[in-house]
């Protein structure tokens, strides 16, 4: 019988996670949309790029989408242990991408990085089987905690005011 050698890293990606030095770490995706100016596109990308700052040590940003589409092509490709939605994107809300994920049996953990401070978001947020909720002024404050306890299967909502 001849065995076949599965290279590491093509068996990280498998499992939903990535490999650093000899030990596999948490992934996750990161998706942040604005339906707004193009200048916004720019603050966009600065947020994007600050979030995977702040990540980078606990764990790898296995992929990054601008947009609902690709976030769900990158969560079914890369099945990752986090998932972190903005609620406004383009074309589809961060809202009907979690509906969509959840339909498609995703089992990632979701998180909603917003600017909308509001407790009604939270609960359709947490409807739609969102673990946490970090609002964008806390993004490096509270976005490694929230990833943390998310990933652990505990819940965590940045203060709104």
């Amino acid at each position: 019988m001849r065995k076949i050698r599965v290279p590491p890293r093509e068996i990280a990606q498998r499992l939903g996670a990535c490999l650093t030095g000899n030990r596999l770490t948490p992934a996750w995706i990161l998706v942040d949309g604005w339906r707004g100016s193009s200048d916004r596109v720019n603050d966009n990308d600065a947020i994007l790029e600050r979030a995977r700052e702040v990540l980078a040590p606990a764990g790898v940003v296995v992929g990054m989408a601008k947009d609902g589409p690709s976030a769900l092509r990158a969560a079914e490709a890369l099945r990752p242990d986090v998932i972190v939605l903005d609620i406004s994107m383009p074309p589809m809300t961060g809202f009907e991408v979690a509906a969509k994920l959840r339909q498609s049996g995703s089992t990632a953990a979701l998180l909603f990085l917003t600017a909308q401070p509001d407790e009604d978001f939270v609960i359709k947020a947490r409807a739609l089987g969102a673990i946490g909720y970090v609002v964008k002024p806390r993004l490096v404050s509270d976005l490694m905690h929230a990833v943390s306890e998310a990933h652990a299967g505990r819940g965590f909502v940045s203060p709104l005011r």
